[in-house]
């Protein structure tokens, strides 16, 4: 499924649904620097308010890749969860 929803600040976000079980909605906490990347949160939050099983996580590490060694534990919890 493919749909989309609006952040706060009117940002569309577009999203591709498949598979069966929550989505998890990942965005790191380093990105909303009060900068162009101020959209990531509020585009997360938007998400996953729309997402009605939706868990929203924020990966304690800045920049645009997230470290295996941060990002495996947090997937690791969710599925397991």
């Amino acid at each position: 499924m493919t749909a989309s929803v609006s952040s706060r600040d009117g940002t569309t976000v577009a999203f591709t649904s498949s598979g069966a079980g929550p989505p998890l909605v990942l965005v790191g906490g380093g990105l909303d620097d009060g900068t162009e990347n101020a959209f990531f949160t509020p585009a997360a939050d938007a998400l996953a308010a729309a997402l009605p099983t939706a868990r929203r996580l924020v990966l304690d590490h800045p920049g645009h890749v997230a470290d295996p060694a941060i990002l495996a534990p947090a997937l690791r919890r969710f599925y397991l969860s």
